[in-house]
């Protein structure tokens, strides 16, 4: 049986130090474990450095250090490999949810919404949190943990805002401006201050830098100004009007000269059933159930809302009205009947208020022409 002297044991202790085992209680342990190897193994004439030097490999798959980098995950995250896993299984899991959502969704299949939703949230809400946990492990406060952490945020907040902007929820354009804010003003100051100070990464920070700021800019070109907003609310509103000022007279004409025809009177009346839904439509996009001919003073613009934001209350009294058409078939010639069902509002799950106003009031012009 071999038996190390102190010097061999003090090179043990001071070659391990250089590996980076730093940690005094990992020393001691990993000392122990060496020296009972040695003493085991190595015969009483052998080579002690040779021997060494071939057993140390064996504790590590690139460095030594790992051992250590293992241990303080360990200890600061108790559930480090389950958290681990968790994000694999999680980004692998959101990423194939998102190519056959994509995939769906241009095949107009069923199911494409639900799993791009998935897709998103899980990318959103648990994998990036868990990139941030796993690779930001230092408990001491630093710039790159301060710049990790606001780039994640606004990764989860761009994920979420394109979620709500395809499922057609409120906020998608405020969650996506936010996090592009936060990434310009916020992450790209800290992320370049504190890379270029140090020479190894300074074209490195550059480089990167240079892509985000491009990178968000070309975001941004995909995005309509607030006046382009603004122009093309008054377009549509301006449009709208003059086509119920012209509904308007086409009625008051109508039920003067055909007051006694039964058939009028019924068309007069589903007439008056579109206006409801109009109104309905009118007071939540500008707050008021009339379009008053001082719009443009007020700023009363038809804004590019979804007429699905309504409330429950709200979308029911539109199914109906839409159900009661359908089911009326008869009362309609095949040509009023087929631009019916081509129209966007009668055909498709969702459509803009602006969409389903217009198709409201070529309803009503067919009314009124025939």
């Amino acid at each position: 049986m071999y038996v190390l002297s102190d010097i061999q044991i003090e090179f043990i202790r001071n070659d391990l130090r250089a590996r980076g085992i730093t940690r005094v209680e990992l020393q001691d342990d990993l000392l122990d474990h060496v020296c009972c190897i040695v003493e085991r193994n190595l015969k009483s004439d052998g080579d002690f450095e040779d021997y060494y030097q071939q057993i140390i490999p064996t504790f590590y798959r690139n460095d030594l250090y790992e051992i250590e980098k293992e241990t303080i995950n360990l200890l600061t995250f108790k559930h480090f490999y389950l958290m681990k896993n968790t994000m694999i299984r999680s980004g692998s899991l959101a990423t194939l949810l998102l190519v056959l959502g994509l995939v769906f969704k241009f095949m107009h299949w069923p199911g494409a919404s639900v799993m791009l939703v998935v897709s998103i949230l899980l990318f959103s809400l648990l994998f990036l949190p868990l990139v941030f946990l796993l690779t930001n492990k230092d408990p001491n406060v630093s710039t790159a943990r301060w710049s990790a952490g606001i780039g994640i945020a606004a990764g989860m907040s761009i994920s979420l805002g394109i979620l709500f902007k395809v499922m057609h929820w409120p906020y998608a354009n405020m969650l996506i401006l936010c996090a592009l804010f936060v990434i310009v003003f916020l992450f790209l100051p800290i992320y370049f201050f504190s890379g270029i100070r140090n020479p190894e990464t300074k074209v490195n920070t550059m480089v990167t830098s240079i892509v985000i700021v491009v990178g968000c800019g070309m975001f941004l070109t995909l995005v309509r100004s607030p006046r382009a907003t603004t122009e093309e609310a008054f377009s549509y509103t301006s449009l709208y009007y003059g086509y119920e000022q012209q509904l308007s007279t086409l009625a008051k004409q109508k039920l003067s000269d055909t007051l006694s025809t039964e058939g009028v009177i019924d068309r007069l009346a589903w007439f008056e059933k579109a206006n409801g839904v109009k109104e309905l439509l009118l007071k939540y996009s500008i707050g008021t159930a009339q379009l008053p001919a001082n719009f443009e003073t007020k700023q009363l613009f038809i804004e590019d809302n979804w007429v699905n934001e309504l409330s429950d209350t709200e979308l029911k009294m539109i199914d109906s009205f839409k159900k009661e058409v359908f089911s009326n078939k008869a009362s309609f010639s095949k040509s009023e009947f087929e631009a019916l069902t081509n129209a966007s509002f009668f055909k498709a799950k969702d459509c803009r208020i602006r969409e389903a106003l217009l198709c409201l009031n070529q309803f009503q012009f067919s009314l009124l022409l025939n």
